[in-house]
């Protein structure tokens, strides 16, 4: 598994849970909080989709400090890498 792989599982997976956001128009470029809106539980709710989809352990600690959808990807690629 890739990088652009992992990208678009992600935007996918945010697509699906965030009903009001279209997958087309998810960017890795865009801010969780002053682009998408999203709450602190809404990250949460990305973090336990990604780690059931991945099966990995995501700190949330550090999720919480990630702005952008990229920080995310960047974040989770080499846990879901390792994992494989």
């Amino acid at each position: 598994m890739n990088k652009e792989e992992i990208t678009i599982r992600v935007l996918s997976i945010m697509s699906s849970l965030f009903d009001n956001i279209p997958e087309d128009t998810l960017t890795p470029d865009l801010s969780f909080k002053s682009d998408l809106g999203l709450e602190s539980i809404d990250i949460i709710d990305l973090v336990m989709a990604v780690e059931t989809a991945y099966n990995i352990s995501i700190d949330m600690t550090n999720a919480k400090s990630l702005t952008t959808i990229q920080d995310f990807i960047d974040y989770i690629t080499p846990l879901v890498i390792n994992e494989e």
